[in-house]
């Protein structure tokens, strides 16, 4: 009889314990995965961070990849940006689960051992922790991987590669720019005083200096003609600079590996051609004057 009481109490400690569950608030549960969630963030930011620092604006160059050292360098990048996409992926994971632990305790104050949502819950943690842990050795790979790219470029490409400011560029092109308004002031001046020379001269002694009338008649009118050509150069000017503000709409920075070189290129050689042009007319211009001048001495 004995033998029978304890086997029934035994049986019974064996149903209610098997019964029994363990009940933990989902606040406190939320805060802790919250909590490891965040830390992984912090990590992958941080080591995002550091990628992109030591990747520099390699990415944004644009080089032909088919000859070193833009071959082994574009290899190089192709490999970090695979370690940065596999970071990035695991961030992902981490925050999807926990967006999907949030959903399924939503509007419950306590998660009991057993159920459902504790499974889950289970997974969830398992899966932050193991993360972790990746992403710890991959981020040390990645970032390893990263400081050895950084080294080549600074070696082997930027000696190699001249880059264009773009807004840099062009300050530097407003403030070498000619003065237009001052070389046609000079110029209207240089009309205006010998026009009237002219006139005094004819008066004086155009009827005995025939020769010397025509050639202050032909001088002046290539004054004349000075004014168009001055206005055209400017036009060229101005053209220049809006071609190359157009073409580099969105664009910080043109290394000269890249096609758009040649964007520098068509600029450099359109404003040295106007500063060439413009040399020549005040070269005209100063000698006309001169002739001029010389003319009108010789008969006084």
């Amino acid at each position: 009889m004995t033998f029978l009481k304890s086997k029934f109490f035994f049986l019974l400690l064996t149903l209610l314990f098997s019964s029994c569950k363990i009940y933990y608030k989902t606040s406190d549960v939320d805060s802790k995965l919250k909590g490891a969630v965040q830390n992984v963030n912090t990590n992958c930011n941080d080591v995002l961070s550091k990628l992109k620092t030591l990747q520099g604006s390699y990415a944004s160059m644009t080089c032909p990849s088919e000859t070193d050292p833009f071959k082994t360098a574009s290899k190089l990048s192709t490999e970090v940006a695979s370690g940065q996409k596999e970071i990035a992926g695991m961030q992902k994971t981490v925050n999807d689960a926990y967006g999907s632990f949030t959903q399924y305790t939503k509007g419950k104050d306590k998660i009991a051992s057993g159920t459902e949502e504790w499974k889950k819950f289970k997974t969830t943690k398992k899966l932050v922790k193991s993360t972790m842990k990746s992403l710890q050795s991959k981020g040390e790979a990645t970032i390893e991987k990263a400081t050895a790219f950084n080294a080549y470029i600074i070696k082997e490409i930027v000696p190699k590669v001249q880059v264009c400011e773009t807004k840099t560029y062009l300050s530097n092109v407003e403030k070498t720019m000619p003065d237009f308004p001052k070389v046609k002031q000079e110029l209207s001046a240089h009309l205006k005083k010998y026009t009237l020379q002219l006139s005094l001269f004819e008066k004086k002694v155009g009827g005995t200096h025939p020769n010397e009338m025509q050639q202050l008649h032909d001088d002046l009118k290539k004054l004349k003609d000075e004014t168009p050509l001055l206005d055209q150069i400017q036009q060229e000017l101005t053209k220049a600079i809006s071609d190359f503000k157009s073409a580099t709409v969105h664009k910080e920075q043109i290394y000269s590996c890249s096609t758009d070189w040649s964007i520098v290129n068509n600029c450099n050689t359109s404003l040295g051609k106007v500063q060439s042009d413009l040399n020549g007319l005040q070269s005209r211009i100063q000698a006309t004057v001169n002739h001029m001048q010389s003319v009108i001495d010789s008969v006084k």
